[in-house]
């Protein structure tokens, strides 16, 4: 079968696992930020007993995995590149190329794209529907865009000398005290929540975190759309016996913060042309910011979950969602570095960021890799799906 590559910025575009990649070097000052915390530790969220479905029958000689998703699915900012992958990122290092090579599938249609909202993935789904039909495996990740992380980040840098200083420098023109609380309100308002300013805690709509979701917040009724979607393309929804299952990735647990300390993004100070006359400094968030931003990325977590967990109530097709293993380790924020997640990466100049900032390394991605491995192996062992070769 032919195995052309076509890039948009959209995220709609697939490619094949025979490419190796290469893609260009995006340069931007302050790239997209992913912090989120997993909810669940790699454990199947049980719906009603579907033992009465017979189990897909999968040849993976003959089958397809098809990975949907943002840049934490398209291995960003890591080499080798797949080529033509463009501003979609997309990494022969990401978890989908990782897991297709361990399962042993014959065919990739890798999709997952840098920078993808929740429509954009929508929008690949509806690219690829004659791949999903006869797909082994799905896998997605999606959320993140939607809030967005990049306009929080942005907002909400600064520039701090210790985990303990008092306060923080935001960058001219970039970041600031008022843009990032609007952009946390917006965070919390997408996630049907409300922020306590006595407490400074989140505080979720009752009828969004309790099932069955009678009151859903926009993002997860964004999410059930999603997922919706790529069932019936899938055909689990009339036919379960034609596919393979919808794995749900979750964002790893990216921050590791000390109760009112600041978090550092980068290890080392940096000298940055930031008024008064430049002192070295760390890349960081306030103890306050990061706490709201932990926050919020439980709660995306949890959304998450609780869609899934909905749609199984409903005997809605095959589908789980799968968090890092533990062993993925988290960006220390007293130190501002980890093995499998970046901290800020700077380029030729202190106004460049390199577009791996704040995403998994390669060894982050095997990690992400070994959860749905896992996942698989253990939908085997529960008769859910067979495999043949």
């Amino acid at each position: 079968m032919g195995r052309a590559s076509m890039d948009s910025r959209d995220g709609t575009v697939g490619s094949d696992r025979s490419g190796q990649m290469s893609r260009a070097a995006m340069g931007r000052w302050l790239p997209g930020l992913m912090i989120a915390l997993t909810l669940t530790a790699g454990v199947l969220l049980v719906g009603p007993a579907q033992a009465s479905t017979p189990s897909p029958a999968i040849a993976l000689h003959d089958a397809y995995y098809v990975a949907l998703g943002d840049s934490y699915s398209s291995g960003n900012g890591l080499v080798p590149a797949l080529p033509g992958s463009g501003l979609c990122a997309r990494s022969h290092a990401a978890y989908p190329e990782i897991v297709a090579r361990t399962l042993g599938f014959a065919h990739l249609t890798f999709l997952a794209c840098s920078g993808a909202t929740i429509a954009a993935v929508h929008a690949q789904a509806l690219r690829v529907r004659s791949n999903l039909r006869r797909a082994g495996l799905v896998t997605l990740s999606a959320g993140g865009n939607d809030l967005p992380f990049s306009g929080l980040s942005e907002a909400c840098i600064g520039l701090v000398d210790s985990v303990t200083a008092q306060s923080i420098r935001y960058l001219p023109n970039v970041s600031g005290a008022a843009p990032c609380g609007a952009a946390i309100a917006r965070a919390v308002t997408l996630l049907g929540a409300t922020l306590d300013p006595t407490t400074n805690l989140v505080v979720p709509s009752a009828a969004s975190v309790t099932l069955p979701l009678t009151g859903p917040s926009i993002l997860e009724r964004r999410l059930d759309s999603l997922y919706r979607t790529v069932l019936g393309a899938m055909g689990t929804l009339t036919a379960p016996m034609r596919s393979g299952p919808l794995i749900v990735v979750q964002y790893p647990t990216l921050l590791h913060l000390v109760a009112g300390e600041n978090c550092l993004l980068t290890p080392t100070p940096l000298f940055v042309p930031v008024p008064p006359p430049p002192t070295p400094a760390y890349l960081g968030f306030t103890s306050t910011t990061a706490s709201d931003l932990v926050q919020i990325n439980q709660l995306l977590q949890r959304e998450t979950s609780l869609v899934v967990a909905n749609l199984r109530r409903q005997r809605t097709g095959r589908l789980t969602v799968v968090a890092a293993p533990s062993s993925f380790h988290p960006l220390d924020c007293s130190r501002g570095t980890s093995a499998d997640l970046n901290g800020i990466v700077l380029g030729s100049s202190v106004q460049s960021v390199a577009s791996a900032s704040l995403h998994p390394t390669s060894a982050g991605q095997s990690v992400l890799a070994d959860g749905v491995i896992n996942r698989w192996h253990a939908l085997v062992r529960q008769g859910q799906i067979s495999v043949g070769r």
